[in-house]
């Protein structure tokens, strides 16, 4: 199994529209039924409803990255800089989640992942199969996949990207690796909210943020400006967004800038003093 190729990949998202199916169907609902070496092939009704799944769940995952990048940012403060990490992490996984769909490749429960089978026009087929053993965590899994699957795409994006899709010193499951260390060492937490406090400054922003996190968010950077590069070469529109305008179409882009860039933070720093300091 490969990834389809660009050509074959616009192909797929730009059929968006055949299926019948609402805005709010689940993909991964629907992907939970699928069992080892199920096929579905162009050319039926099962197969629009399943492109038209899976597009929607493409460009639900670019929501998701783009609304982490910003929580990121507002959490830059010493106490909460080790929450900002686990954040940009999982900004990193929507956009390489999304990436990945983009180009026909979507990680499943357990070891199971969709790919396809076929990928010429007009004669597509994905089909389900199992990853190797060599990792057992469901994040480690998503990205051994990712790393495996994406190196085509690593000559197609500008050189300044090209760090993004490739694994950070040569191993694969970094970035859960690091989320980890301080998502469940306390201990760890607070040697990253020192080493924040020292050493970060919003004029040296993001070069100064401390070891891991730095890399850490410019991974989130790189999938993040990717996964809206490949969407936009791909023609990727969906009407996924359309249940949060009451039904209306607007544009992917003027979403996200009403929905993450201008929205203001609540100003709540009055009920944190009372949880935090009154008991």
């Amino acid at each position: 199994m490969a990834i389809l190729g660009q050509s074959e990949a616009r192909y797929f998202s730009t059929k968006f529209g055949n299926g019948g199916v609402i805005a709010s169907s689940s993909f991964r609902a629907w992907s939970s039924t699928l069992t080892l070496g199920h096929s579905i092939q162009e050319g039926g009704i099962a197969f629009h409803r399943f492109r038209d799944l899976a597009l929607r769940e493409n460009e639900r995952l670019m929501l998701l990255a783009a609304t982490h990048y910003r929580r990121c940012l507002d959490l830059l403060t010493p106490a909460s800089s080790a929450w900002a990490h686990v954040t940009m992490y999982y900004g990193a996984f929507f956009a390489a989640s999304s990436i990945l769909g983009m180009f026909g490749v979507w990680k499943l429960k357990g070891r199971r992942y969709l790919a396809p089978t076929h990928v010429a026009i007009g004669a597509q087929r994905f089909e389900v199969a199992n990853q190797p053993p060599t990792y057992t965590g469901s994040h480690q899994l998503f990205w051994d996949l990712f790393y495996s699957q994406v190196s085509p795409l690593t000559t197609t994006v500008p050189i300044a990207l090209q760090f993004a899709l490739t694994p950070i010193s040569g191993n694969p499951v970094w970035p859960i690796e690091s989320r980890n260390l301080v998502n469940y060492d306390s201990y760890e937490s607070v040697l990253m909210m020192r080493a924040f406090a020292r050493g970060f400054r919003r004029s040296r922003f993001p070069s100064s943020l401390p070891g891991e996190m730095n890399t850490q968010f410019k991974l989130l950077v790189g999938l993040l400006r990717l996964s809206h590069l490949f969407a936009k070469r791909l023609k990727l529109e969906t009407d996924a967004f359309d249940v949060l305008n009451g039904g209306a179409h607007r544009s992917r882009t003027s979403q996200l800038e009403d929905m993450i860039c201008d929205q203001p933070i609540p100003n709540l720093g009055m009920k944190a003093r009372d949880a935090v300091m009154r008991g």
